[in-house]
């Protein structure tokens, strides 16, 4: 008995059913040009650390402003400081921080309107910043500067399990094209806590931010299992002397990036002899350089005689292991 044909509405339920699925899922973006450096260890880190910090300002902007503030974190992100200069409206208070014992700047950054917003609080008012957002006159200023002392102590002391530091702020400014402070291609993690709107009051976000070189040390040490270390053994006079002439004699590459710069693949292949490139890098910003692959210093491009040279600014410190 010979076998039934398939119907044509069976034949194409088969074919619907043994077709290949659509594979699903989220596409992830991924900047070439400023590759991840945290793991995802550090990242959970610094979030928790952040994230005390939070609640922590939340609590003393309570206390000063008589009015709750719920300030809370928003994230952790790793930006180049010439990207986060470029997204920066105008105009919005930028505060460099020193961070000793850390040789680099930090930075503090608060949305203008947020700014306006807590002043008018502290004034007695519902936290509305001006119809036209401008600098700050020096009243205002001195007031943002007592909030921003107990913010920054805020932040040390959720920091301090990481890295320590005591935070001063350096200078201030409003137009962010003012700030060079830090080099233009410099790594900044950046923590961002948001204040919603309420009312009148307008809310906003700041951020604080470290550069990468000056945490890497720190951030090395997190997730890190305890070992126990053999005992060490001094060398002799003998020994000593004999490795210091071995390591005297031993030579390491030194590079200066002079600038970057980001193009598109159209621009690289229309690319001709006497083209000009226009670097990320202002005339003043300092140059970052590198000691056997490793960054270690900071300085300006010069001349010595007829030759190019590299005026040393800073020299980082050497991490310790």
């Amino acid at each position: 008995m010979a076998e039934q044909a398939l119907s044509p509405e069976e034949l194409k339920a088969l074919m619907d059913d043994g077709a290949a699925k659509p594979r699903t899922g989220s596409v992830v973006d991924y900047d070439f040009a400023h590759p991840t450096r945290l793991t995802r260890e550090q990242s959970r880190a610094l979030k928790r650390a952040n994230e005390g910090a939070a609640a922590a300002m939340a609590s003393d902007l309570l206390a000063v402003l008589r009015a709750p503030v719920p300030l809370a974190l928003s994230g952790i992100t790793e930006v180049g400081f010439a990207g986060l200069r470029s997204s920066l409206p105008s105009p919005t208070v930028i505060l460099v921080i020193a961070a000793p014992p850390l040789i680099e700047r930090g930075l503090l950054v608060i949305e203008a309107k947020l700014a306006f917003g807590l002043i008018d609080r502290l004034l007695g008012g519902p936290g509305k910043p001006p119809a036209q957002l401008r600098g700050l006159t020096g009243l205002e200023r001195g007031l943002l500067d007592g909030l921003v002392k107990k913010l920054l102590e805020r932040l040390a002391a959720a920091w301090k399990e990481i890295q320590p530091f005591t935070p001063a702020v350096e200078s201030v400014a409003m137009e962010p094209a003012e700030v060079d402070a830090i080099p233009s291609g410099e790594t900044l993690v950046c923590a961002t806590f948001a204040a919603p709107a309420e009312g009148d009051f307008a809310g906003g976000e700041l951020q604080f931010c470290l550069p990468y070189v000056a945490i890497e040390p720190a951030l090395a040490r997190l997730g890190k299992p305890v070992r126990f270390a053999a005992a060490k053994v001094q060398p002799t006079p003998e020994q000593r002397k004999s490795i210091d002439q071995v390591l005297g004699r031993a030579t390491l590459e030194v590079r200066v990036e002079l600038g970057t710069a980001t193009l598109t693949i159209g621009e690289i292949l229309a690319m001709a002899p006497g083209d000009v490139i226009v670097l990320d890098q202002g005339p003043k910003d300092l140059m970052p350089g590198t000691i056997g692959g490793k960054q270690r210093l900071m300085g300006r491009a010069g001349r010595i005689g007829r030759k190019l040279g590299v005026v040393v600014e800073r020299v980082m410190p050497i991490a310790k292991k």
